[in-house]
């Protein structure tokens, strides 16, 4: 079996709350938070076939083993404008860029992202193309300088606006099975650090 996932960061229940108050405030939103998702910080993503499911959850593990929780920060909304996917931006610190990097490095010899295909995802619950596009390109385009984290919220412009730095903690290193518009649909393995 094969598996679209993703090694993300579940934040704690206050920030997991601004989230899905600001999804709820884009009209129309298909991607509702915790209706049917829940929001995330994505480290890494990529396909995981079932052979390499107990590697992928070792080094999960051990990094989380050997990382201190993380104080981070929601720095205000952002929206990409081309495609109207707006989201919570997360503060990039060292040790969250770190964290990205350590992982990227040690679990991508384990994932793939060629013939990435919509019965891999939760439910076969790909509706959009753009959601294999994401899987596919996370390496050579979300990845290492390119890391941009957030917590996305909808699809579409919240017309909300966070006018100081909101700080939070997160500790929750999670594996998920991603879902359409690679949501967090189903949390596989879950790990404190």
């Amino acid at each position: 079996m094969r598996q679209a996932v993703s090694i993300v960061l579940l934040p704690p229940i206050e920030i997991e709350g601004l989230a899905v108050m600001a999804s709820q405030d884009i009209p129309n939103n298909p991607l509702a938070l915790y209706t049917f998702a829940r929001p995330h910080i994505s480290l890494y993503m990529g396909c995981l076939d079932a052979r390499n499911a107990g590697i992928v959850k070792l080094i999960t593990h051990q990094i989380a083993t050997e990382t201190p929780p993380l104080e981070l920060s929601i720095e205000g909304f952002y929206t990409i404008s081309n495609s109207l996917f707006t989201g919570l931006k997360v503060r990039k610190t060292p040790e969250l860029q770190t964290l990205h990097e350590r992982i990227a490095n040690e679990v991508s010899p384990y994932l793939f992202h060629d013939n990435v295909k919509p019965e891999m995802f939760c439910y076969g619950s790909v509706e959009d193309k753009v959601t294999l596009d994401w899987v596919r390109d996370f390496p050579e385009k979300k990845c290492f300088e390119n890391y941009n984290p957030h917590i996305t919220v909808g699809k579409g412009k919240n017309p909300s606006r966070i006018s100081k730095a909101i700080p939070f903690t997160a500790s929750n290193l999670t594996i998920a099975h991603l879902g359409n518009y690679c949501t967090v649909v189903k949390e596989l393995e879950e790990f404190t650090l």
